[in-house]
């Protein structure tokens, strides 16, 4: 069966670590999936990255960070 349109969110503390830890582990990295910047959130900066499970459903790790 093809994947459905949902996609999960898991909010992490450190987005880069997480991400290679699960490509490590065999997940794929969506198109245009390596962390990258998504918005300004005043103080802070929200970044996420996208991959895919083992059934090709896509989920997303996202990331506060503070700005240097």
């Amino acid at each position: 069966m093809k994947p459905a349109g949902t996609v999960l969110y898991f909010e992490v503390e450190d987005l880069d670590r997480a991400f290679e830890s699960l490509r490590e582990r065999g997940a794929a990295v969506a198109k245009g999936g390596e962390p990258h910047f998504i918005a300004n959130l005043g103080q802070k900066e929200l970044w996420m990255a996208f991959l895919l499970d083992p059934d090709g459903n896509l989920f997303a790790l996202m990331s506060e960070r503070i700005p240097h």
